[in-house]
C-alpha cells in the first residue's frame, strides 16, 4: 500500500486446498471457504490477520470427530518487542456445532488473548474463553514450543452453571448411550494450576449442585461442598448433601467425607437417612483399573419402618420393621455382588441371602441371582398386609436358585411351610379362598355349599406349598412334595380340630404369568381347589 506495507487479500479458498501444503490437514477432510485479510508493515515490526470461515466442516475417517456449518472469525495483531513479539487475538465462533466423541458443542464461544512469543516459547499473559449459557474460563500460562509441552498453566471458571455444563460435557462423558437421560442443577467454581512436570493441582467449589436420572427415577443433591487435590498426590473431598432419592426412597440430608490418592477413594463411614432408620456404608474404598472403577465396602441398614417403606415403594403396607447386614459388597462396572451372607431382619423372623449378584442393575436389562432362606416368619403381619386373609402361626421359606430378568423371577425353587414348634395355628376363610387360588378356584363355591360358610375361621396342623419356576412354568406341590394323593391333588393346607379343613390344588403345573393374575385377583379358571 501507500505506506508501503504488504496486504495479501484472500476469498472463498476451499480449506481442501491447503492440504497441499499441511498434509496433516488432509485427514480432517475441511470444507467451506475462508476469507482473510494479512497485513504486514513495511518495516516488519508489525502484523495484523483478519479471517472468516464460512459454512466450515470437517470429518475424521472414523467419524468421531466431526463439524459443520462453522462460522469462525479470527482476528490476531503482533509487535516487535525487545525479545519477540506481542501479541492479541479475538475468535468468535457464531455458528455451526462440532463433535468430538462423546461431546456434542453448538456454537456460541469468544476466546481473547493476549501475550508474547519469545525465544522458544509462547507466554499467555491472559486469556478469557466464554461459552453462551455454560459461564467462562480465565487463565494464563507458558507453552514451550521445542519441544511442545506446556510449562505453566493457571485457569479458572468462577461460575459455571452446571444445568448448561453438565448437558453438553458431563451427561455424554458419564453415559454415552443415554445422556438425555441426565439432568444437572447448580453453580460450580473451578481452579487448576500446572507447573512443569508436576502433577496438576485442582480445586472445585460445588454450591446447590446436583444430578438426576429421570428414566431411572434417581438423583441425588444439592449438595455443596469442595474438593482439592494440590498435586502432592493426595486430596480431600468433603460435601453436604441435602438429600438423595430413588423411585419412592427419599433419602435424608447427610455428609460425605473422603480422601483421596493417585490410586483410590477412601470414603468415611456415612449414614443416609431413610425414613425412621438409616442406610450405612463403612470401608468403602473406590479404585480404577483398566475395565473402569471398582469398589468395596461394608453396608447395614437400620431398623426401618415397613409401612412407611411398603407404601414409598408403591407396594401393599407391610408391618414391623427391616433391618439388614450386608457383610461385603462389591462394585464392579455393570455389577454389584454380595460376599457372605446378608442377614435381614423382617417380620419378626430372620432372612438370609447369600450368593447375591446384580448385574446392571440401574439398566433396562437388570439381572440378579440368590439363595433365600428364611425362618420363623409372622405370618400375621404378612398376610394382614394385604387383601388375603388373616392366617396366625410362622413360615419357613427356602428359595434355590433365584434368578430374575427386568427385576422379574424367570427361575427358582421356592417351598414355604409351617415353621415347627408351639404357637397358634389358625386361617381366616378369606385366607382358605386365596391359598385356593394357588391351585385353581372353586373355594368360595365349596364353602358357601358347606356348613363351613358359618365359620370364620379354622384351626390348622400345617400348611406347605411349593413352587419350582422354569420356562414360565411353575410346577407346585403341598405339604407332602414326595407323596402326592391318590387323586393327584396336592394338600395346601392340612386342617386340625373340629371343623377339620383340608385346602386341596389339582393343577401341578401353571403357567406364571396366570398364577400372578389368580394371586392378584384371587380367582382363576382351571381345576378347582377342594375344601375338605
Amino acid at each position: 500500500d501507500a505506506a508501503g506495507a504488504l496486504t495479501v487479500r484472500v476469498r472463498d479458498l476451499d480449506p481442501a486446498r491447503m492440504t497441499a501444503v499441511l498434509a496433516p490437514l488432509a485427514a480432517w477432510k475441511p470444507s467451506g471457504a475462508l476469507d482473510c485479510d494479512l497485513r504486514l508493515a513495511a518495516d516488519g515490526g508489525a502484523a495484523r490477520a483478519h479471517c472468516r470461515l464460512r459454512a466450515g466442516g470437517f470429518a475424521t475417517a472414523d467419524g468421531l470427530q466431526a463439524g459443520e456449518q462453522i462460522d469462525l472469525t479470527i482476528d490476531i495483531s503482533a509487535e516487535a518487542a525487545a525479545a519477540g513479539w506481542r501479541w492479541r487475538t479475538v475468535c468468535e465462533w457464531s455458528d455451526g456445532a462440532i463433535y468430538v466423541h462423546p461431546i456434542y458443542l453448538p456454537a456460541g464461544a469468544r476466546l481473547a488473548a493476549t501475550g508474547e512469543l519469545l525465544d522458544g516459547r509462547l507466554e499467555v499473559a491472559e486469556a478469557e474463553l466464554a461459552v453462551d449459557g455454560v459461564g467462562s474460563l480465565r487463565g494464563s500460562g507458558v507453552l514451550g514450543l521445542e519441544p511442545l509441552a506446556v510449562q505453566r498453566l493457571e485457569a479458572a471458571a468462577p461460575d459455571l452453571d452446571l444445568a448448561m455444563f453438565g448437558r453438553r460435557v458431563l451427561a455424554p462423558l458419564l453415559l454415552p448411550a443415554s445422556a438425555d437421560a441426565l439432568d444437572f442443577q447448580g453453580r460450580a467454581a473451578v481452579r487448576m494450576h500446572l507447573a512443569d512436570d508436576r502433577p496438576p493441582a485442582l480445586e472445585v467449589r460445588l454450591r446447590e449442585a446436583g444430578i438426576e436420572h429421570q428414566a431411572l427415577n434417581m438423583g441425588v443433591g444439592p449438595a455443596t461442598g469442595t474438593l482439592d487435590w494440590p498435586g502432592d498426590g493426595t486430596g480431600a473431598l468433603a460435601l453436604r448433601i441435602d438429600g438423595a432419592h430413588w423411585r419412592g426412597l427419599k433419602f435424608g440430608a447427610f455428609p460425605v467425607r473422603a480422601g483421596l490418592d493417585e490410586e483410590r477413594v477412601t470414603l468415611e463411614p456415612l449414614a443416609m437417612p431413610l425414613f425412621d432408620g438409616a442406610l450405612r456404608l463403612e470401608e468403602l474404598e473406590l479404585w480404577q483399573e483398566d475395565s473402569g472403577w471398582r469398589g468395596a465396602g461394608r453396608a447395614s441398614i437400620d431398623a426401618i419402618s415397613l409401612p412407611e417403606l411398603s407404601a414409598a415403594a408403591g407396594m401393599p403396607v407391610l408391618g414391623g420393621t427391616l433391618a439388614a447386614r450386608f457383610p461385603r459388597v462389591r462394585v464392579a462396572p455393570g455389577e454389584i455382588a454380595v460376599d457372605g451372607e446378608i442377614g435381614i431382619e423382617v417380620f419378626d423372623g430372620r432372612v438370609r441371602v447369600s450368593g447375591l449378584r446384580l448385574i446392571e442393575p440401574l439398566g433396562v436389562g437388570a439381572y440378579a441371582r440368590a439363595e433365600l432362606n428364611a425362618e420363623h416368619l409372622d405370618l400375621g403381619l404378612l398376610t394382614d398386609s394385604f387383601d388375603f386373609g388373616s392366617i396366625t402361626g410362622r413360615v419357613d421359606v427356602r428359595v434355590r436358585e433365584l434368578e430374575l430378568a427386568g427385576w422379574r423371577p424367570v427361575r427358582f425353587a421356592a417351598r414355604i411351610e409351617s415353621s415347627p414348634g408351639r404357637y397358634r395355628r389358625r386361617i381366616s376363610q378369606r385366607a382358605v379362598q386365596s391359598l385356593g387360588a394357588l391351585g385353581g378356584p372353586g373355594v368360595v363355591n365349596a364353602i358357601q355349599r358347606s356348613a363351613l360358610r358359618f365359620f370364620d375361621s379354622f384351626g390348622y396342623r400345617r400348611l406347605g406349598w411349593s413352587c419350582v419356576l422354569e420356562a414360565g412354568v411353575c410346577e407346585m406341590a403341598g405339604v407332602e412334595p414326595d407323596q402326592p394323593r391318590e387323586d393327584g391333588g396336592f394338600v395346601i393346607v392340612e386342617g386340625r380340630g373340629i371343623p377339620a379343613l383340608d385346602v386341596v390344588g389339582y393343577n401341578r403345573r401353571v403357567d406364571w404369568q396366570v398364577l400372578l393374575g389368580r394371586l392378584s385377583r384371587v380367582t382363576g379358571a382351571g381345576a378347582p381347589a377342594v375344601v375338605q
